[in-house]
């Protein structure tokens, strides 16, 4: 058998979803709602351990769950890929670089502070 007969296909490729389709649809709003259940119940995680209320939720992963499924069900409906132009790629190129490079000054005083003792 001598495979796929045409030059181009390429059985790993998929096109980049786009953002999420508004307005949003009942099932969209339903992730909105697990959303905010599960950044309340981290707060509520929060509160308890600094003593502003009595401890109701015990662990701090208990509103992990809610949150990804609200995620899940926010980018269920997607829309098309947008293609990036020049300038937009430029300027993503130069954020990215800022942002490297203030993360290695952070690390590189981190790895001073803790080497030298401070």
């Amino acid at each position: 058998m001598g495979g796929y007969r045409q030059s181009s296909y390429d059985p790993d490729s998929y096109d980049q979803p786009g953002p999420p389709l508004t307005p949003f649809n009942g099932l969209q709003w339903a992730g909105v709602a697990l959303g905010a259940v599960g950044i309340g119940l981290f707060l509520l995680y929060v509160a308890g351990r600094l003593g502003w209320t009595a401890p109701i939720v015990a662990t701090a992963s208990s509103g992990i769950v809610p949150t990804f499924a609200g995620y899940m069900l926010v980018n269920s409906r997607r829309g098309p890929s947008i293609m990036v132009d020049d300038v937009q790629r430029d300027r993503n190129r130069k954020i990215l670089f800022v942002t490297l490079a203030i993360c290695a000054a952070i690390l590189g005083a981190a790895l001073v502070i803790e080497f030298q003792g401070a």
